[in-house]
């Protein structure tokens, strides 16, 4: 892995009114800057990983799947390490939106604890003693985009860590491709909060830095933390899925002691006689399936009086 940095959080434009570029956007960015590997991890969804997933193949890139999710009263970042963990996020998503109003996502901490294995965690502050304890791989998350106050909180959180014995990591909770793009961001601001451009005041990004940017200027950015960026190579090393993973497997069929299932599959068909009921034999004299029906009792002559008897409008539908 040639890459120094790997950016952990990224949103795309399926994460609605909150990213504001395309998946093949940022996978394009990503690899005119020289990334190697990129994480999608949309909120609370997966819907933008087929389209990553495929721009990604053609860019040369591996794809790392993730999701940031609503946690009761906070959020965490999911990363996908194995096909299990893919599974699991993909079915805590789906039980944190039942039953509930299209775009709420509500995660329990049972859920989190039925759904952890094959999952690895980057976090804050939030629960961070009880979210340890669920997840082996917990990071603690650091951002730097020019802000004091984000700063005061680094310092804070870098403390924490130190006092937890946790690893912290480095990303740029990448909103848009191009710095550029920030205007768009902050017009889906605007209409995620309901307010205008003039009335949003700290609504808004307080700088264009939410972007992709290159390990150099990661690096740069990180230069008195390395290992906060060399822990975005650890963490990517453990990451390995991706969806050209999923292919399809069959379910596990109970088949009877001493044999296979292709064995088993090879009795059923060389027995002509067996049903697919599980029944003994078909009675000989029981038509197969879509053949022709017996006559009945009497014989032709029967049937032949019992259709002299009936009504005009049936014998003319004969």
């Amino acid at each position: 892995m040639n890459d120094s940095y790997i950016e952990l959080r990224a949103a795309s434009a399926f994460s609605f009114l909150y990213g504001a570029s395309l998946p093949e956007d940022l996978v394009w960015r990503g690899a005119e800057l020289g990334h190697g590997v990129l994480a999608l991890t949309d909120r609370d969804g997966l819907y933008g990983q087929p389209r990553f997933h495929q721009e990604c193949k053609r860019r040369n890139v591996r794809a790392i799947v993730g999701a940031d999710l609503t946690v009761e009263n906070g959020r965490i970042l999911l990363l996908v390490k194995d096909r299990e963990g893919y599974k699991n996020l993909s079915k805590l998503i789906t039980e944190a939106k039942a039953g509930r109003e299209k775009g709420d996502t509500r995660v329990t901490f049972a859920m989190l604890e039925k759904y952890s294995p094959g999952l690895l965690v980057i976090g804050n502050d939030y629960e961070i003693d009880r979210l340890s304890g669920i997840f082996p791989d917990y990071y603690v998350e650091i951002g730097r985009h020019y802000d004091r106050a984000e700063e005061k909180r680094n310092q804070k959180l870098i403390a924490l860590a130190q006092k937890r014995k946790l690893p912290i990591v480095a990303t740029n909770d990448v909103r848009y491709s191009h710095a550029a793009r920030v205007d768009l961001c902050d017009v889906l601001t605007c209409i995620r909060e309901k307010t205008t451009l003039d009335a949003a005041g700290t609504l808004l990004q307080r700088n264009a830095e939410r972007h992709l940017k290159s390990a150099v200027e990661m690096r740069r950015l990180f230069r008195d933390l390395p290992e906060a960026c060399e822990n975005t190579i650890r963490i990517a090393e453990k990451c390995q899925f991706t969806l050209k993973d999923l292919g399809y497997r069959f379910p596990d069929y109970p088949v009877p002691e001493g044999e296979t299932l292709f064995s088993h599959l090879k009795q059923l068909v060389d027995d002509p006689g067996q049903s697919r009921a599980g029944e003994t034999r078909l009675d000989p004299q029981r038509p197969p399936p879509g053949g022709r029906a017996s006559s009945p009792p009497g014989g032709r002559d029967a049937a032949q009086a019992a259709a002299a008897t009936a009504s005009p409008r049936i014998r003319s539908r004969r």
